[in-house]
């Protein structure tokens, strides 16, 4: 059995990390599997860069072709948006392939246009990492008409000249048929899922994302506080996100606030807010705390740190698939605190292993990451606890059977 991964890159961004922890996952347990990308930024031997200079020239003149298209239809809001309808390079090569199944990640940045998926010619996994697959042009939906095929016109606000993501979503309702099979992290997302109409033609297995746990795991909490100079007696509070203060899904709005208010309460007590994410500085309103800014991350080594340093991590997304940092802070030992209605729910476990919380405002956050730093309280213990329960839920031995079970079970429909 020979699978392929799909992927603009390797490891930049979250579906890129995501995709190509399943495909190690994969080459470790001894499976045949390969990763192609646009964009190769890992020296892994099992990654492969396939496009090439006159491959990159035609991605550049769609990209632009695409941008231009969302112009003219009066796009409105900076969100990450595909369009879907520009033939890309990758289907030549995935149907010039050897691979049994062909495994497509992140749809994004016109990876593969709609009616190119039709035309692949082998067994098609998709992983679910956001919600383009069921929406029009949004990966992070802003409202809930795709539910109902953007019909209403109270939702053009998108796009004010024409309704691309109705004309996007209806391309996808004529053209994908039942041979797509969908990998969701979470069944909350595989819930969300099959809310829309699109999903009547497709299949929904949920497979988690895995993790390593030879290069994730808890670190001295003290020498972790020394390497990043914070005093032993602070509370640290921990948040993370790619690009956080500028997007609104990510909520630093309502972690700012909640940090804010929590800290003015507790006046006898010294916090430490880190950040890593975001290049730019971060002021608070509140003063008496310290705030370090860590901008990106790129060595797995000084996230342990930075996770096992911390008392909380908070994960303050309003929509999340899966939750990667989530469920790296309980690998590494620490609790976490996150929103109770999106995929990070089925990580968390309340008194265990962290806090939910139930309402998108900054109070319902604030309340729930005082309990956290009340009721698990960061110690030895603790975060051997936290480390064993993603071994047992996460490992890449755990991960992979997973998914060999469901590529074998899709070849031998295939053959029937």
């Amino acid at each position: 059995m020979k699978i392929i991964h799909i992927n603009h890159n390797d490891s930049n961004g979250g579906a890129a990390i995501a995709a190509y922890r399943i495909h190690s996952c994969l080459v470790q347990n001894g499976v045949d599997s390969e990763m192609w990308v646009e964009k190769k930024f890992s020296k892994d031997k099992t990654v492969f860069e396939k496009f090439s200079l006159f491959d990159k020239i035609r991605k550049k003149f769609i990209l632009i072709t695409a941008r231009l298209i969302k112009l003219v239809c009066g796009e409105m809001s900076n969100a990450t948006k595909t369009i879907g309808l520009l033939s890309s390079p990758w289907l030549k090569k995935i149907n010039n392939s050897d691979a049994d199944i062909v495994h497509i990640h992140w749809s994004g940045k016109e990876t593969i246009s709609i009616k190119q998926l039709q035309k692949i010619d082998k067994c098609i996994v998709w992983s679910a990492h956001d919600f383009w697959i069921v929406c029009g042009t949004e990966h992070i939906p802003e409202s809930e008409a795709w539910q109902n095929g953007y019909d209403s016109m109270k939702y053009r606000e998108h796009y004010k000249l024409f309704n691309l993501n109705k004309f996007v979503w209806r391309m996808k309702k004529r053209y994908w048929k039942n041979h797509i099979k969908i990998i969701s992290p979470s069944n909350w997302l595989k819930n969300e899922y099959l809310k829309s109409p699109l999903i009547d033609n497709l299949n929904i297995d949920v497979i988690p994302h895995p993790i390593d746990h030879q290069e994730w795991y808890p670190e001295d909490k003290e020498a972790s506080r020394e390497y990043l100079d914070i005093a032993e007696e602070d509370y640290v509070i921990l948040f993370g996100a790619d690009g956080g203060i500028k997007s609104e899904n990510k909520g630093f709005d309502l972690f700012s606030n909640a940090v804010k208010n929590l800290v003015s309460q507790n006046i006898d007590k010294k916090y430490t807010v880190l950040i890593f994410g975001e290049n730019k500085a971060i002021e608070f309103e509140e003063k008496r705390m310290n705030v370090i800014n860590l901008g990106h991350i790129n060595e797995i080594s000084t996230f342990r740190k930075v996770y096992s340093a911390a008392d909380v991590y908070v994960s303050s997304s309003r929509i999340e698939t899966f939750g990667l940092t989530v469920q790296e802070s309980i690998t590494c030992g620490t609790p976490v605190v996150a929103y109770s209605n999106n995929g990070t729910s089925e990580i968390l476990r309340d008194y265990k292993n962290g806090f939910s919380y139930k309402e998108l405002n900054n109070k319902s956050l604030e309340e729930a990451i005082e309990s956290a730093l009340k009721n698990l309280k960061k110690s030895q213990d603790l975060s051997s606890t936290l480390f064993s329960y993603s071994q047992e839920n996460y490992s890449y031995k755990i991960i992979s059977d997973m998914l060999v079970r469901n590529y074998s079970r899709i070849i031998l429909n295939e053959n029937e």
